[in-house]
């Protein structure tokens, strides 16, 4: 199964305009899948202008037997993210659970632009065992309108009166910042192509962790003794928790330099980071020096990452993990 599949970032009501909320009518609606797995996306309108903004609600549906929730990430295309919010699981009429997210987007060019194609992981339940599956939507395309400009007729353009203009001795001035102009419209246009297409993260970094470990935990790599392949997975959690979390790039890190890295935070208490640091120097040797720590070493390893990121969830107040 796909590793952590959970939510964000700030809580928000639901679409009844619970709270204060403004109330969003949501013109076009698409519906992906069927019980006991469903993904709902709304818009509140699929055409919009490049300077205005488009809200959109993604609704995951689970039943009873179903492990989901909201994906880690909506791939959008020419869009970008204004702002991101989630709401905690509630629980549905028959059992199972829903999960809400909504963003508010806005247009980079005039144009095409497109939200997804969004995959949602899950797990079936089938027997004793839990199956993992995959549910994806298709691509929702967005219409935008440029501003100022009339859609029909021709332009009509007046001869100027008096002398001519530009008059010669400001020829060089005009042609010089015409060229600036150019200069600074073609950098802009190369760095928003060059990043036009990019995938918005809903789910906050500890909790995405927390999933993935209980997932690696749920898979009893332990049990089955292959300690190699569980230290390599429990490190990657970390480290990638590390740089999503606190912008440490912990996966291109050697051990001594996430220490150092560390340090320079003051969230971090010096027995985290000597916890962090003996996981990683405990992994390296499983890895490369073929050392067999034990299944319960690499237990307590397991449950002492977890401590960890729940101590140290950005948003949260800095603890101490236990």
């Amino acid at each position: 199964m796909h590793r952590g599949f959970v939510i964000p970032v700030l809580f928000l009501a639901c679409a009844g305009g619970k709270g204060g909320q403004e109330e969003i009518v949501w013109k076009r609606s698409f519906t992906y899948g069927s019980p006991p797995v469903q993904v709902t996306v709304n818009l509140e309108s699929d055409s919009l202008t490049a300077a205005s903004t488009v809200h959109v609600e993604l609704i995951v549906e689970a039943g009873a037997a179903i492990r989901a929730g909201l994906p880690d990430s909506v791939p959008l295309e020419g869009l970008l993210v204004r702002s991101s919010s989630a709401s905690p699981p509630e629980p549905m009429t028959g059992g199972g659970h829903r999960e809400r997210a909504r963003l508010v987007l806005e247009p980079m060019l005039p144009g095409m632009a497109s939200i997804g194609p969004i995959v949602v992981p899950f797990e079936q339940q089938e027997g004793d065992q839990w199956i993992g599956h995959r549910l994806q939507t298709a691509r929702i395309d967005v219409a935008v309108a440029s501003l100022g400009v009339p859609e029909q007729g021709p332009i009509e353009f007046k001869a100027p009166r008096g002398p001519a203009w530009p008059r010669t001795d400001m020829l060089p001035y005009v042609v010089a910042g015409i060229t600036a102009l150019a200069a600074v419209f073609g950098l802009v246009y190369w760095l928003t192509v060059r990043r036009a297409r990019k995938a918005v993260a809903l789910v906050p970094p500890d909790r995405l962790a927390l999933r993935e470990l209980s997932d690696l935990e749920r898979r009893d790599l332990i049990r089955r003794g292959e300690l190699r392949r569980f230290y390599g997975e429990l490190t990657d959690i970390v480290r990638s928790y590390l740089d999503r979390g606190f912008g440490i790039p912990a996966p291109d890190l050697t051990t001594d330099e996430v220490a150092q890295q560390l340090r320079t935070i003051e969230r971090f208490t010096v027995e985290q980071i000597l916890q962090t640091r003996t996981l990683l120097d405990e992994a390296d040797l499983v890895k490369f020096a073929k050392f067999e720590p034990g299944r319960d070493t690499a237990e307590d390893r397991l449950l002492g990452a977890k401590a960890f990121v729940r101590a140290t969830a950005p948003g949260e107040e800095p603890g101490r993990a236990v």
